[in-house]
């Protein structure tokens, strides 16, 4: 094997990528959708697709923040009250640490619903709000400014 990855796929691996890049290879089709969800999920992986997306990703995780913090926060007040807990000042404190607690554990999920969310986010929400923009900036349509 003199070229890089003719050991890998003869194994059935994917080929290996240069140690300076730091991004891990993307699996084949022959590895089961746990190994594939997980090499997405890899901390290089998930950073270098975060960077393609940009603001679509940060976008797109404010958005799923946004509704798993909503989801949390009633999740937490019907576990409270569930457990004998009355409405007052002092179910406060009690209710945030529940969303704390459903947060924290629900961060992998944040993350990885940003980055299925991010493509969406991009073309109906971000692709959309630059052509508007650069359309005033432009001063109208191209080639057909007033005289």
């Amino acid at each position: 094997p003199g070229a890089t990855g003719d050991a890998a796929s003869a194994a059935g691996r994917p080929p290996a990528t240069p140690p300076s890049s730091g991004v891990v290879a993307a699996p084949t089709s022959a590895t089961s959708w746990w190994a594939r969800l997980r090499a997405t999920l890899a901390p290089a992986n998930a950073a270098a697709t975060l960077r393609t997306y940009g603001l679509s990703a940060v976008l797109a995780y404010g958005l799923f923040d946004a509704v798993t913090y909503s989801l949390s926060a009633v999740l937490a007040a019907r576990a409270y009250f569930a457990a004998g807990g009355v409405w007052g000042w002092a179910a406060v404190p009690k209710i945030f640490a529940g969303m704390w607690l459903i947060n924290n554990v629900s961060r992998p999920l944040r993350v990885a619903g940003a980055l299925a969310l991010a493509p969406v986010v991009e073309r109906w929400l971000v692709r959309p709000l630059r052509a508007a923009l650069s359309y005033r900036q432009g001063g109208g349509r191209k080639g057909g400014g007033e005289a």
